[in-house]
């Protein structure tokens, strides 16, 4: 183009004839350039403060991401799907927020740095490429093992072997990749939270926040600001636009936003689906009746569970049968089926196969080795068969870090979030070691993790807790599903107030008048993953993000499996602030609380009351008292109770506060003060400075990417 340009510059110079011929040579050229200059715009997904991705390398990256979350088995839906495609987005912007600051400071991590971080050679391992190994019973402090792993996904390698080994490993290829973009964006922010702990001092308001500071029990007595009716608010439209105005920065949209209107037609069974699905659950109840083969009888359903082990009673409870199916499970008679009645739209039918009294759980020590210790098996074996402590050889052999310090022994984080160690049948049966129920206890068991060819677990069982009953059962659930011609017949009433045309208003009368669901002025985003409250409905809000302001949709849009859709673009919303119109129910409520709280405060300040049980009585209300309370808002407490709390004096009664969408009055009744502060010692002062560089390191990363430039086009193609 440089050429082109003095060529336009001299032009003149030439002779007619070939100013014209050159003329239209440099147009057609100029056309074909800015061709390609916009077709690459075009192929833009995001522009990270000047830093383009393009649609092509961010596809690859997602597909990357989707085939690892499918690794499952279970299918990705569109929610799902876009869910994982803001993840990519985020970390698109992490990453780029991530190498500005650290090229800006001068922070590297160096390859060989990389590789220490990845097998421990001067540096602890990170615990991602622990993780990641793992899975391939592969020690990362093995380098032969790793370096041998890294030969196998090269690309060389991959080459070189038959295209079905190459996909698997292509696969792996890009878990490795991601894999190193992950440890190297950790070693990154630890180096910058490091930085950012040397420009603070610790300073007396630290200390004493480390230490908690005074707590209070404090009575309160507390009512909500809606005793008082909105029929006695009045909010004028200036004081909307104040409000707005002085509040703004709430109001602040970072991406552009459509506000979309639609109308929405759930299908729903009708009676003859009703009598169907009960002539299905007549069906399967008496196939499980005559039929040993629990399998086959409940083949054609979705949700169905075929129990391979013995369950306890409590892991009945977990799994939310209910309690009369539970209470069906616990004293039927093996090979008894229940009649169950019609809830929620589905019957749940259970078949007790088999019972049993064995201990409920047992606990498990485990050895694992990998490829650098595998040769090692036999030997240990014998020894522990001879008598060696099971324990100690763990802690000597095991390379697995979550268990090996403690002699081995295995311990998970229970549904309440309490460390466990006692494993159940069923729990041992889902981990893959349900081989020990089948043993005597403290019998060693060796066993090859499925899908590994490379490691090897030792097991010894122990401790095996009280004799319990146990149930093997099978359950299918039957649901009330919609038939083809009740869809239809749906569909058709529906796309009748679509084809007959008009606007988007005139159709959502006909579809009100119907008794059909309207929803206006949902406000939606490149990053919505549905509409509403509406499943699987992405591609609503695709057409959305690329069509007309006052455009109706000229297809009927079928979300999920029963929802359909008319949908029209009201309009589209630059990046900015949400316009004052948008948002202005929300803030005409706001103002009402405010001035509600107001008015009783107000009404209850003019009563004089001189006690909280004076209060109580006055509001029918009650008098409440919470413990521990500091400066630290707890839960969805509002901040104001934490306030009054605090600075009222010990004793005393507070005056009328609003708090939020309350009103309260409150009394400290006690106080307990901390130790003084300089018995403080040296490690607790170190601990406040590692705390808040982790704090200082978050809001400045923070800070960044909520202020980074962000052009988000991913709307063109998803």
């Amino acid at each position: 183009m440089t050429t082109l340009e003095k060529i336009r510059s001299n032009a003149a110079l030439l002779i007619t004839v070939i100013a014209v011929a050159l003329f239209a040579f440099i147009i057609g050229d100029g056309l074909r350039s800015g061709s390609t200059f916009f077709q690459q715009k075009k192929e833009v997904a995001l522009n990270i403060d000047g830093e383009t991705v393009s649609i092509h390398d961010y596809q690859v990256r997602l597909k990357e991401m989707e085939q690892l979350a499918e690794q499952s088995g279970q299918k990705l839906n569109d929610q799902q799907r876009m869910m994982i495609n803001n993840q990519l987005t985020q970390e698109y912007i992490t990453t780029e927020a991530l190498r500005k600051i650290s090229e800006g400071i001068g922070l590297k991590v160096r390859p060989s740095e990389l590789y220490a971080l990845i097998n421990g050679e001067g540096l602890s391992t990170s615990p991602l490429a622990q993780q990641f190994f793992a899975q391939f019973g592969i020690n990362a402090a093995d380098p032969e093992a790793v370096n041998g792993f890294i030969r196998q996904i090269s690309e060389d390698n991959i080459k070189s072997l038959p295209t079905q080994q190459q996909s698997y490993l292509r696969e792996i290829q890009s878990q490795w990749t991601a894999l190193q973009r992950s440890i190297k964006a950790n070693r990154l922010q630890e180096k910058l939270g490091s930085l950012l702990s040397r420009t603070f001092a610790i300073n007396k308001v630290d200390l004493e926040l480390e230490q908690g500071n005074s707590t209070r029990s404090v009575a309160l007595v507390r009512t909500s600001t809606a005793m008082i009716s909105d029929s006695t608010v009045s909010i004028t439209d200036e004081e909307l636009k104040k409000y707005y105005n002085d509040h703004k920065e709430f109001f602040a949209m970072k991406f552009p936003a459509t506000e979309v209107d639609y109308i929405n037609l759930k299908v729903v069974p009708s009676t003859a689906d009703y009598k169907t699905a009960a002539e299905e659950k007549d069906k399967v109840i008496q196939d499980l009746t005559q039929e040993g083969d629990e399998e086959n009888a409940i083949r054609n359903f979705n949700d169905k569970f075929l129990a391979k082990s013995f369950y306890t009673l409590a892991e009945l409870e977990q799994m939310g049968f209910g309690t009369d199916n539970i209470n069906f499970i616990k004293t039927a008679a093996v090979g008894s089926v229940n009649a169950p009645e019609l809830i929620n739209d589905k019957y749940s039918i259970f078949k007790l196969i088999a019972k049993k009294t064995s201990p409920a759980d047992l606990n498990v020590r485990m050895i694992a080795l990998d490829s650098a210790g595998v040769s090692k098996v036999d030997s240990l074996q014998k020894a522990l068969e001879q008598g060696a402590d099971f324990a100690e050889m763990a802690k000597q052999y095991s390379i697995d870090p979550q268990t090996k310090d403690n002699g081995g022994l295995i311990s998970y984080t229970n549904n309440y979030g309490m460390v466990q160690k006692e494993i159940s049948e069923a729990a041992a049966y889902q981990m893959g070691i349900g081989e020990l129920f089948e043993k005597p206890v403290g019998n060693i068991v060796r066993i090859t993790p499925q899908g590994q060819n490379n490691g090897v677990l030792l097991l010894k069982a122990e401790a095996p807790g009280a004799s319990v009953e146990k149930y093997k059962f099978v359950y299918a659930g039957i649901p009330v599903n919609f038939s083809d011609k009740t869809y239809n017949e749906k569909y058709t009433q529906i796309n009748n107030i679509l084809i007959q045309g008009g606007t988007f208003e005139d159709m959502a009368k006909k579809a009100e008048a119907a008794g059909i669901d309207v929803v206006r002025k949902t406000m939606v985003y490149t990053q919505t993953p549905q509409l509403g409250n509406i499943p699987e409905s992405r591609e609503i809000i695709s057409w959305a993000l690329k069509a007309e302001a006052g455009e109706v949709g000229e297809k009927l849009f079928r979300a999920g499996v029963d929802n359909l859709v008319i949908a029209a673009v009201n309009k589209h919303i630059p990046a900015g602030y949400v316009p004052m119109d948008v948002v202005k129910d929300q803030i005409k409520d706001r103002i009402q609380v405010e001035k509600r709280g107001e008015m009783l405060v107000k009404n209850l300040e003019n009563k004089k009351l001189s006690s909280l049980e004076a209060y109580a009585e006055n509001l029918s209300s009650k008098i409440d008292t919470l413990v521990g309370v500091n400066y630290q808002v707890r839960g969805s407490e509002a901040p104001e109770f934490n306030g009054y709390a605090m600075t009222t004096v010990v004793g005393k009664l507070s005056a009328p506060f609003s708090a939020g969408t309350e009103v309260m009055v409150v009394k400290p009744l006690s106080e307990e003060k901390p130790a003084s502060i300089e018995t403080v010692n040296s490690a607790l002062t170190l601990q406040r400075r590692a705390d808040l560089s982790r704090q200082m390191s978050y809001r400045a990363f923070n800070y960044i990417l909520q202020n980074i430039k962000v052009e988000d086009n991913r709307a063109r193609f998803y």
